[in-house]
């Protein structure tokens, strides 16, 4: 998003948001998509040690909140919002 002058970073919000309501077929290629975006965060936090009956909201939580910072970070023109929650997020990396 920043070296796009915050312009591109959210092609499948803006495609839910702008096209699903009359495209059934957007509307599925949308919920894939997110499904695959839920089912990584999902392997991500059950490695990380999240339960399983943990992961399915927690990973809806980090989603949406990352794509709600990132809406805001357009509507502001600026990253903050996104600086701000980032260091909220567990640190699914550190278990490689």
């Amino acid at each position: 998003m920043r070296e796009t002058g915050l312009s591109e970073g959210l092609p499948i919000t803006t495609v839910t948001l702008d096209s699903v309501p009359g495209s059934d077929a957007l509307a599925t290629a949308c919920r894939d998509a997110y499904h695959l975006l839920l089912a990584s965060l999902g392997e991500s936090l059950t490695h990380y040690g999240v339960t399983s009956e943990d992961v399915s909201g927690l990973s809806m939580l980090l989603l949406g909140a990352l794509e709600g910072a990132m809406v805001l970070a357009r509507a502001h023109q600026s990253l903050t919002p996104c600086e701000l929650i980032l260091p909220l997020f567990p640190d699914c990396t550190s278990r490689a």
